[in-house]
């Protein structure tokens, strides 16, 4: 990692220095073409423009980068025309979405903390009661824009044309040193966007850093923030926090700073159950496995492992009062999702699969002549029995029942006859 002299303050930008593509370090060639196309653009146009962000520190770290951001000195309205297929998005943060030799590449005009420039319009920047910054649209210079970044590790930007990393926060030291630390003061960067707790618990996690003092210290002050955020932005950012190949990770940074319940606040209350916990792990394990292996995963599986508990609670507090089982899932599951949705939104494309896993695990626990063909044609199936073989392995419910199926599943004709003649018609397998 290079070495750099900077100045004490590490909020100014004029101790910005630079470092060529020559430090070993650095390989500008993991970078997208795409992306340095794009600033390549914006640059023969007249505008600064640069990489910036995560890419440029998980390059510096030797990672693949799989997402590329741009600054640039020019407004979405004179970004659009310059690319052939753009569109601008964004209504709290307005920025430009340009698709460039097939990959997606975000390009944000540089920003500037607007709360004391009358030549501002007021809605260039909005700030809620409690402080949080709603819309931030009051665009900047490239200095500015570099002390309204989140951490220092982030704010790195590359100029693939002159081939230099500009640094004017420290961010080159803080990479070395492995630190996590906010721009500026954290009592107000945490209550302007309290969602930058998540991001520094995601990054520890991910890159295995540590939080710098004052950051970290600040964490819990403001932590209650996070029930102010919109519900799908935190859905958002779950899904960050666990689709992801360091999601164990993520779960232990949760809990480490008592931040989990402001996520899944039902779960929150079984994960001194050895059970929910292990299902959890496993999930995250398997999860894990299938990104590293290149395959896809959809939040609809993990969703239904975290809300498992929950909903298997509510289940048995419904059946005291004489309601049958199936009927008494389903009133759980409307319980469990109508809670969460008030905390993170849950969309139907995904609560839709989630709602099957769990009708179907009555169904695998309660196997019968009958219905074990038409639940083994079932479209959610494979999800299903992923589910029930997690739910074995954590002891949530009866050994074999898992190898049942998947005997079912494997065995011949003649095989499979066998294993059906030796269920009664309706007889349980449940717990």
């Amino acid at each position: 990692m290079p070495s750099s002299n900077f100045g004490t303050d590490s909020s100014d930008p004029n101790n910005c220095t630079a470092i060529t593509k020559r430090e070993p370090s650095f390989n500008p060639n993991i970078l997208s073409a795409g992306s340095k196309d794009v600033v390549r653009t914006l640059q023969s146009a007249g505008h600064q423009a640069f990489l910036v962000g995560g890419c440029i520190r998980d390059a510096l770290l030797g990672l693949h980068p799989k997402d590329f951001d741009v600054a640039t000195s020019a407004p979405p309205d004179s970004v659009k025309p310059l690319f052939r297929k753009c569109r601008i998005i964004g209504r709290r943060f307005r920025l430009a979405h340009v698709f460039s030799r097939g990959e997606l590449v975000e390009v944000a005009t540089f920003r500037k903390d607007a709360s004391n420039d009358d030549s501002n319009n007021v809605s260039d920047q909005q700030v809620a009661k409690s402080g949080i910054l709603t819309a931030d649209n009051a665009f900047g210079s490239l200095d500015e824009d570099i002390i309204r970044r989140d951490f220092t590790i982030n704010a790195l930007y590359y100029d693939p044309q002159a081939n230099e990393i500009l640094d004017g926060v420290n961010g080159l030291a803080d990479i070395e040193a492995k630190k996590i630390r906010l721009i500026g003061d954290p009592d107000v960067r945490f209550v302007e966007d309290p969602v930058r707790i998540l991001r520094a618990l995601r990054f520890a996690a991910k890159l295995d850093f540590d939080i710098e003092e004052a950051t970290e210290a600040a964490i819990p002050k403001y932590a209650h923030l996070l029930k102010e955020i919109p519900p799908a932005r935190l859905f958002e950012e779950l899904q960050k926090l666990f689709i992801c190949s360091y999601g164990k990770k993520c779960l232990d940074q949760l809990l480490k700073y008592d931040i989990f319940k402001y996520i899944l606040p039902q779960t929150q209350h079984f994960l001194e159950y050895d059970s929910a916990r292990q299902m959890i792990n496993l999930a995250l394990d398997n999860t894990e496995k299938r990104i590293l292996q290149g395959k896809t995963v959809t939040p609809s599986f993990l969703l239904a492992i975290f809300l498992w508990a929950p909903v298997r609670a509510w289940q048995a507090h419904f059946m005291k009062q004489d309601i049958q089982p199936m009927l008494a899932l389903h009133q759980a599951i409307n319980q469990v999702v109508q809670t969460q949705i008030s905390t993170t939104a849950l969309p139907k494309r995904f609560t839709g699969p989630m709602q099957d896993i769990f009708e179907l695990q009555e169904r695998l626990c309660r196997a019968s002549r009958k219905s074990a063909l038409k639940t083994l044609a079932h479209r959610r199936f494979r999800a299903a029995f992923d589910f029930l073989v997690i739910r074995e392995l954590a002891s949530d419910i009866e050994p074999g029942v898992a190898k049942w199926w998947l005997n079912l599943q494997t065995a011949s004709p003649e095989s499979r006859k066998k294993l059906l003649q030796d269920l009664r018609s309706g007889n349980s397998r449940r717990k």
